[in-house]
């Protein structure tokens, strides 16, 4: 099994940088557009099987609807959740780890 990891930051927490341009529910739009994007890309990848890694309830939310596996972030870091879903993705037998950014 390949899996593909989407590892969503919370979404209002995200996009900070754009805080002198964005009211911060103008950013929390802009994060949930890109995750709807990134989780329309991962559905149409079926190749790999996809798990979004976030403790983000609306992202968890929108990608059990499309059937994606959810691993929890524990909120210790971006590093520290993907090596516990790099991991979690070995024990369950993964062969290879692609990991995609949801906001790019």
């Amino acid at each position: 099994m390949d899996v593909g990891l989407l590892p969503v930051k919370a979404l209002a927490a995200a996009k900070q940088r754009l805080g002198p341009d964005f009211d911060p529910e103008e950013r929390r739009e802009i994060a949930r557009a890109l995750l709807e994007d990134a989780l329309e890309m991962c559905v149409s990848t079926p190749f790999l099987r996809w798990w979004v890694v976030t403790a983000d309830e609306a992202a968890v939310s929108a990608a059990r609807a499309r059937g994606l596996d959810v691993v929890d972030d524990a909120g210790e870091g971006l590093n520290h959740a993907l090596s516990t879903a790099v991991r979690a993705a070995a024990g369950a037998g993964a062969t290879s780890v692609t990991i995609i950014p949801a906001d790019v």
